[in-house]
């Protein structure tokens, strides 16, 4: 309940700085909070899958005949081994959007304090997140925080 009960307060301007190699960073609440708000779309995956035809009567009990639960990772499995493709493609991409957003926001106020703009782009974000989860890292694009 408290997750889905987060949003960004309007006209809230507080903030949160943080010294970074002698960087004074300004966070505002507002942002973190949108940052955290990303969780609820675990919670509507997991809601779907939940309710859907890896979750009914007939699955739950021929789980249970053979020992292990049927829940959100079984759901999962059989989503991958029906359509590897498709799961795998949709979980990329779907994780590129959500850390790409994320790391904008907490990467943002570092550099434009540094008087740089490398992350005020929301592709250079995207272009830093599928760069890092493809163990490609050619480096162009690095963080600055922790």
């Amino acid at each position: 309940m408290f997750v889905l009960a987060l949003s960004p307060v309007p006209y809230c301007n507080w903030y949160a700085t943080c010294y970074v190699e002698g960087v004074a960073i300004n966070y505002f609440f507002s942002d973190i909070m949108v940052a955290f708000m990303f969780l609820r779309l675990f919670y509507i995956m997991r809601t779907i899958l939940n309710f859907g035809e890896y979750s009914d009567a007939f699955s739950k009990m021929l789980c249970k005949s053979y020992g292990f639960e049927s829940g959100l990772k079984f759901a999962i499995k059989c989503h991958y081994i029906l359509k590897p493709e498709q799961t795998v493609i949709t979980m990329f991409f779907l994780t590129v959007c959500v850390y790409a957003y994320i790391i904008r926001i907490f990467e943002m106020p570092y550099f434009r304090s540094k008087g740089h703009a490398v992350f005020d782009s929301y592709f250079n974000a995207i272009w830093f997140t599928v760069v890092t989860l493809t163990t490609i890292g050619y480096g162009d694009i690095s963080p600055g925080t922790v």
